[in-house]
């Protein structure tokens, strides 16, 4: 099929314009003559009435039977242009279907590592302060009292004396350890 070009379409339009209005009809009729002779006649007319065969009228008549082939190719070439522009369109809603179904289920990854995060920082933070109970020194330190005999002995007990590792436990036991 030979592309229609803007031009030839123009050139359509120009010659549908100058010719009578439609729509047309033929218009048959028997006509007898002299001398007893019958003649069928038929005669292109419009709605009106009016015979459509003015000067302006045989372009359009003349090129009719190549413009109307070249027009319906054009329309069968753009409807199958937009047929397959729509299955393009179904094809790419169905990628953008996929895509926004692993983005979700990447989003869902992501608030569930944020979730762990937060915990883990929760749980870090719990045992930090455990860890920091044990590792300060003041938590060791005691009284010390003199004996009679001059030997110094602890004569109060530390914090972690009086705590046994209850926090070390309480820490691993809120975090799971235990």
């Amino acid at each position: 099929m030979s592309k229609l070009t803007e031009e030839q379409l123009k050139a359509i339009q120009d010659r549908a314009a100058a010719a009578t209005p439609g729509p047309w009809r033929v218009h048959k009729e028997r006509v007898e003559l002299d001398l007893g002779t019958i003649v069928d006649t038929a005669d292109i007319i419009n709605e009106q009435g009016a015979a459509c065969n003015g000067f302006s009228d045989y372009p359009f008549m003349a090129h009719a039977r190549q413009d109307i082939p070249l027009l319906c190719a054009a329309l069968r070439h753009e409807r199958a242009e937009n047929a397959r522009l729509q299955d393009n369109v179904i094809e790419l809603n169905q990628q953008v279907k996929e895509l926004l179904e692993i983005q979700s289920k990447k989003t869902e990854a992501a608030m569930a590592r944020v979730k762990i995060e937060v915990g883990l920082r929760v749980e870090n933070q719990r045992l930090r302060e455990a860890l920091e109970f044990y590792a300060n020194p003041e938590s060791w330190k005691g009284q010390l009292c003199v004996g009679d005999a001059g030997i110094p002995w602890v004569c109060e007990t530390t914090e972690v004396d009086s705590d046994l590792g209850d926090r070390a436990r309480a820490a691993l036991k809120s975090g799971g350890g235990e």
